[in-house]
């Protein structure tokens, strides 16, 4: 995957974040309209305090979708002009 390829910084994001989800359960990135999103990111632990395995097949791929369209409408100009999207992504 090069540098150039528009998936890498995305990508990039995505593996910064799964390396912090031991200590953080959201993402949020700032915008003048901030979309919410919940998504199963690990199974449940033990107990409420604890977060089990990664879910890379069923919530990361969700939350990666997001990302990736917010980011898509935010880089094209005439989608919504003069407006930043953000989001706050939690796990469920």
């Amino acid at each position: 995957m090069s540098i150039d390829n528009p998936y890498y910084s995305c990508f990039a994001c995505i593996l910064l974040w799964l390396s912090l989800v031991e200590s953080i359960r959201q993402v949020y990135l700032p915008g003048d309209i901030v979309l919410g999103g919940l998504f199963p990111i690990h199974e449940g632990g033990r107990n409420a305090s604890q977060c089990g395995k990664i879910k890379a097949n069923q919530g990361v791929q969700r939350m990666v979708a997001m990302l990736y369209a917010l980011d898509e409408i935010n880089q094209n100009p005439e989608v919504l002009p003069g407006i930043q999207l953000g989001a706050q992504i939690l796990d469920t």
